[in-house]
């Protein structure tokens, strides 16, 4: 609504006497309507206001002859007369309306009012001395005396009267904001309240519409799905909110749609079903497209941002679709990857051209394009993203790493809080560019450095294949530290040779040989298992060392050896030769019968 006043009657520049003659004024008013306002109705609500006016006005002059002490400051009388205008509406003698034009939109109206002032005068003195009361207080202490009663359904009935008896107004009945969550969340009938609601979001002042709105949603959608006109309503409220204010608005609608989460129980409150949230999402995003939501308005991109936000609890596979679509909208994507991440991350096995995959794509290509303005936030989620990653170490973490390697390398490089030998493992394992991580041969003659011949493991680990021609190296190297007892991080490095050997080595010789050996080893790792895993893997290369040494062996690298033999694919060469021992060595007696049945088990 917007006001405009022309004064064309008396001017009241002087205090009125005591008894005055009624004044007349005459004021016009412009209403403008809503799209369920009918023209009669258009017409009161103009009437009203062009009425309320001029007692404002005259009141003024009337309060000028009263005490100081009874006096109404302006703020406080305006909001008395819109209160209560039936009972101020006595102090009007007469309205003749001397215009009035209605286009559909607007109503204009021009009348000349006619106050008297003596009836005014008498209506604020009683407000002031009591023979009258303050509507702001007096509906305030009726809501603390029934909010002392016992809950049940005869106070419900008497707190939803007193709200119905009232408009929604911060300054006057702020008490309505306590009231109405409790009521909705309530077991009661609320008869007329959620037409109520949705009458006041369209009433209050533009800064109230963003408290009362949600209250509409919610009481509305506990019952069933909004209808045709309440989400008209709802257009047009969130039209009016700012747009920090948006997501109060919006968290109902999310709320009360049934959850795509796979262990959700249905519930009662969910009363829209998830296609309802995506209409309804999409109608939104085009009111946003066009600049016609929130004041100021609200961009798509930004609403994209709030929408996501809002439903990716609830709505997972809903929210995943709608940032997947509008990630190039959105003005700072960074501010989701932490999000969308640990979404994508949940999947086992990871999709990257699932919903949250392509959403994450989308945000991964975002950042891509704007790395030079990222901050260390979002250094810290692309980094800790591609840890993650590489701890699932799935078919899906190369797609997505080789998707995007150019933003992985920046970020390893940049980022100030990953260590040397994390940057250069994920540069080599990952083959992302500008690495200045070592070559497979470099690798291998750093192994016979004391201080890097940890991270010289580690990183030919990384290399895996590539680095499969220094096998001489690491069989080498493994062989100095089986007799050595001192070294940084020995254990590890150790450790790491021998998964280099089972995951990419050869059988040749020298490193069945070393294997056999370190069955028996004493340190302080699981050195037994590990060479006995890189024999099983070695075979049928290993076969005839196994069976050539097993004579010569002690009695617990024998068994070790019967353990491979056993975990070994069936191979009719090693059944027979563990049914030759069962009678030449009894003290293996159980060993070999374990061996045995496992390679029998699998022919």
């Amino acid at each position: 609504m917007y006001i405009r006043l022309v004064i064309s009657a008396l001017a009241l520049a002087l205090a009125l006497p005591a008894h005055a003659a009624p004044v007349a004024l005459v004021r016009d008013y412009t209403y403008r309507a809503s799209e369920n306002d009918s023209k009669v109705s258009a017409r009161k609500a103009a009437l009203q206001q062009l009425q309320a006016l001029a007692i404002e006005e005259v009141g003024v002059q009337v309060q000028a002859s009263l005490d100081s002490t009874e006096r109404l400051d302006g703020e406080t009388f305006s909001r008395t007369v819109q209160n209560n205008i039936q009972s101020f509406a006595q102090a009007l003698t007469r309205t003749r309306i001397l215009e009035e034009q209605w286009d559909g939109e607007h109503f204009f109206l021009k009348a000349e009012i006619e106050v008297d002032p003596d009836g005014l005068g008498k209506q604020l003195r009683g407000l002031q001395k009591g023979t009258s009361t303050d509507p702001c207080a007096a509906k305030a202490a009726e809501y603390q005396t029934l909010g002392k009663k016992l809950p049940g359904a005869q106070r419900t009935a008497e707190l939803l009267a007193l709200s119905l008896s009232v408009p929604f107004d911060y300054d006057c009945h702020r008490w309505q904001y306590d009231l109405a969550p409790a009521l909705i969340r309530g077991q009661h009938p609320l008869p007329g309240y959620r037409d109520y609601l949705f009458a006041q979001s369209k009433s209050v002042r533009p800064e109230e519409t963003e408290l009362v709105l949600p209250l509409a949603i919610d009481a509305a959608l506990r019952q069933s799905e909004l209808s045709a006109t309440e989400w008209q309503q709802v257009v047009e409220g969130l039209a009016r909110v700012r747009p920090t204010y948006l997501p109060r608005s919006l968290a109902p609608l999310s709320n009360h749609t049934r959850s795509q989460k796979a262990d959700a129980r249905p519930a009662p409150g969910h009363r829209q079903p998830a296609e309802r949230l995506a209409e309804q999402i999409e109608q939104l995003l085009s009111l946003a497209g066009a600049g016609r939501l929130a004041t100021p308005p609200m961009s798509r991109g930004e609403l994209a941002h709030e929408l996501y936000r809002i439903i990716r609890h609830n709505q997972p596979l809903l929210a995943a679709e709608l940032l997947a679509r509008e990630a190039p909208t959105i003005s700072r994507p960074d501010l989701l990857l932490k999000n969308v991440a640990e979404a994508f991350l949940r999947s086992t096995p990871l999709e990257p051209e699932g919903g949250h995959g392509k959403a994450l794509d989308r945000l991964l290509t975002r950042l891509d394009h704007d790395w030079q303005g990222l901050q260390r936030q979002p250094l810290q989620d692309v980094h800790q993203l591609l840890r993650s990653l590489d701890a699932r170490n799935e078919a899906g973490t190369q797609q997505i790493i080789d998707r995007h390697r150019t933003l992985f390398a920046n970020t390893l490089t940049t980022y100030p809080h990953v260590d040397a030998l994390t940057r250069d493992r994920l540069f080599i394992r990952y083959q992302l560019p500008g690495s200045t991580a070592c070559t497979p041969a470099e690798c291998a003659r750093q192994l016979f450095s004391d201080e890097g011949a940890f991270e010289a493991s580690v990183l030919l680990l990384a290399h895996g294949a590539q680095a499969g021609s220094q096998q001489a190296e690491v069989v080498r190297k493994l062989e100095r530290l089986r007799v050595q007892r001192t070294g940084y991080r020995r254990i590890e490095t150790k450790a790491n040779l021998i998964t280099f050997l089972t995951r990419h080595g050869r059988a040749d010789a020298q490193t069945v040989a070393l294997m056999i050996q370190l069955l028996g080893d004493l340190d302080d790792g699981d050195f037994p298992r590990q060479s006995r895993q890189a024999l099983v893997a070695f075979y049928p290369g290993s076969l005839d060392a196994l069976l050539q040494a097993f004579p010569s062996q002690e009695r617990l690298v024998q068994q070790r050896i019967l353990e491979v033999l056993g975990e070994m694919p069936a191979d009719a060469r090693i059944q027979a030769f563990l049914r030759g021992l069962a009678g030449e060595t009894p003290h293996l007696r159980f060993a070999i019968e374990d061996a045995l049945a496992a390679q029998v088990g699998k022919s």
